[in-house]
């Protein structure tokens, strides 16, 4: 998807895309998620909120402003 930041000025339309993709996912808690080029990290966050007992995402980016900016103001929102 295109929009890196979708949560913090919610863009509900995008929101429900990855709502409908985690729940293709199904993910349980014991799962380990890997997302390459996860951007600016906005789908880790919506679905460690959505779905917070899943056991580890891990998310690559090789774009290292996104990167740093992943770090910066990554928060598991509740």
């Amino acid at each position: 998807m295109a929009q890196e930041e979708f949560l913090d000025d919610p863009m509900p339309d995008v929101i429900e895309q990855w709502r409908y993709y985690f729940s293709l996912l199904s993910p349980h808690a014991d799962y380990l998620i890997l997302d390459v080029g996860c951007n600016t990290v906005e789908a880790e966050r919506l679905l460690l909120r959505e779905y917070p007992t899943i056991g580890k995402v891990i998310g690559l980016e090789n774009d290292s402003k996104r990167y740093e900016y992943a770090l910066s103001d990554f928060t598991v929102p509740r």
